[in-house]
């Protein structure tokens, strides 16, 4: 997700290249067209994704859409289709038609949302043939109708956040979801502090935590429901454009801070070069982030100990208890360097901190997700008990190993340990940290 300021400049481009008086000249392969980055429908649901998204719901809820392939399709009571186009039945005989109604749908949510119309935008809906209002479900048309409206609305004066998702603006504001998106976007502008900028607040009301609604998703294999949930997450858990420095600090989190205290002495002094001392290590922010996950006490001793026992045979250190593989040396000014066989014993090493000398590549994801598998013996039913148990730290016990105290955190169906928060990181057990006997009661809580 971008920054504040790079989603104000995105914003203000969309506005460049679609202006409200655009509109009213648009061609339908200005309006959608398979394939292409520059339609009005394009920027709606993907180039304007991280200010607020609509992904997910269908092209029917942009009332007509561009098919991606020509073959013939047959039309039914909802959806009418031709080579290139489908769309409502109720709109037209002809994709023309069709999107002429769908313009002028437009056209009047822009101009609402100008106005600060908030009732007004929501009164409005597609129009058939008759002009007669054209009922679509709520979680097609309404997040569609919402983002255009939020897109054109007065910066200055703002009536709607960019929040599209009823549940969430419901949790947030302490309203029902069945209120509508017209009383909760009121409700919601009405909390939103004096100074907050509106993309800011849409970001703050993003953090609210949604009650788990334990949904799963059933059916024989080939029914989408593996793919319902890749969009979902795609769409809520996954982060695109990421800064390089929030990558560099998932990536220490992620793939540094598991690594073993010799790994990381060796990463870092690879990192520096090849030779450091132990000042010098332990400001390396791989050290620093091992040493707040492990919760070492005293980096420097724990670094020398590890230093000395995977010293090379022939070293100038004095130690008996020397552990494979030796990689380390020192000379006499206590500036440790890489040694012996170290790049085939540590290539996977090497592999890891040149990734992260590279830096973010161009299609640099971060998963915000993290699935879980349960055992064959547990049915369907057994997920609507499902917790995630999170370690909070006691008081180290007298023989000096701490105390786990466990809470339990409700978790919805296969998605575990997702938030939106990107600085959101619940715990999750393994097995180094749960009771062998607290497996069962992990699963059927």
């Amino acid at each position: 997700m971008k920054d504040i300021e790079q989603l104000y400049a995105l914003w203000d481009e969309f506005l460049k290249e679609w202006p409200a008086r655009r509109l009213r000249t648009m061609t339908l392969d200005e309006y959608t067209q398979a394939g292409s980055k520059d339609t009005f429908t394009y920027w709606l649901e993907w180039r304007l994704r991280d200010l607020g998204s609509i992904r997910g719901r269908g092209a029917s809820k942009f009332g007509i859409f561009s098919r991606a392939n020509d073959e013939p399709k047959e039309s039914h009571g909802r959806l009418r289709y031709c080579d290139s186009h489908a769309w409502y039945s109720a709109l037209g005989a002809t994709a023309e038609e069709a999107f002429e109604k769908v313009r002028d749908y437009v056209i009047q949510i822009a101009e609402l949302a100008s106005q600060g119309d908030v009732d007004g935008i929501g009164a409005l809906s597609f129009k058939d043939s008759e002009g007669r209002s054209l009922r679509i479900k709520e979680a097609e048309g309404e997040a569609f109708r919402w983002k255009v409206a939020f897109h054109y609305q007065d910066r200055k004066k703002p009536v709607i956040v960019d929040v599209f998702n009823p549940a969430l603006l419901a949790a947030y504001t302490g309203r029902s979801a069945s209120e509508g998106m017209t009383a909760l976007q009121k409700a919601a502008i009405a909390k939103r502090p004096a100074g907050m900028g509106i993309l800011e607040y849409g970001r703050q009301i993003g953090m609210t935590q949604q009650p788990c609604t334990n949904l799963i998703y059933y059916g024989p294999p080939g029914t989408g429901k593996t793919h319902k949930l890749n969009e979902i997450l795609e769409d809520e858990y996954a982060q695109t454009d990421v800064s390089p420095e929030e990558w560099r600090n998932r990536f220490i989190a992620e793939k540094i801070t598991t690594l073993k205290w010799w790994e990381s002495a060796v990463a870092v002094l690879y990192d520096l070069g090849g030779e450091a001392d132990v000042t010098q290590m332990i400001r390396h922010p791989f050290i620093q982030a091992i040493a707040k996950t492990k919760s070492s006490r005293n980096m420097r001793t724990t670094l020398w100990g590890v230093l000395q026992h995977h010293a090379i045979e022939g070293s100038i250190v004095a130690t008996r208890n020397r552990a494979a593989p030796a990689v380390f040396d020192k000379n006499a000014s206590s500036v440790w360097k890489l040694a012996g066989d170290w790049e085939d014993a540590c290539a996977d090493l090497i592999a890891l901190v040149d990734e992260f000398k590279r830096g973010p590549q161009e299609a640099s994801v971060i998963q915000r997700y993290r699935f879980v598998t349960f055992h064959q013996s547990y049915g369907y039913k057994n997920l609507f008990k499902v917790c995630l148990w999170v370690r909070k730290a006691r008081p180290r016990a007298a023989c000096g190993v701490a105390n786990p105290r466990w809470a339990t955190r409700p978790i919805c169906g296969l998605r575990l340990a997702a938030h939106p928060d990107p600085h959101f990181r619940p715990s999750r057990p393994d097995s180094e940290q749960v009771p062998r006997n607290l497996s069962r009661d992990c699963a059927l809580y």
